[in-house]
């Protein structure tokens, strides 16, 4: 298990999920990787990737935790997320400027 393992990927696509008004899908890699609240981002942006098996540094003043959302030290696994599979956190290098 890696502790802190992130990608730095292109958007491809960003659409609806099926079975949620709330929810999005963003692919990456050809697939869609992550199901998330949308977030408004776009094909094209960069982003930072943080595959299943990464761990989250344990600081919750650390900038990819609070551009996450997700709590400090949380180990990310694969989830179905109301029938769609979510392999990872995407989080926008805009939200980690701001």
């Amino acid at each position: 298990m890696s502790e802190w393992d992130v990608r730095l990927v292109r958007i491809e696509k960003v659409g609806q999920h099926p079975n949620a008004d709330k929810l999005g899908l963003t692919h990456v890699f050809g697939r869609c990787v992550a199901v998330s609240l949308e977030t408004g981002v776009k094909p094209g942006e960069l982003a930072l990737f943080l595959p299943c098996d990464s761990i989250l540094p344990n600081d919750p003043e650390a900038a990819i935790v609070k551009a996450s959302g997700v709590p400090a030290g949380t180990h990310i696994k694969a989830r179905n997320m109301r029938g769609v599979p979510s392999e990872g956190v995407l989080v926008p290098v805009s939200a980690l400027l701001e």
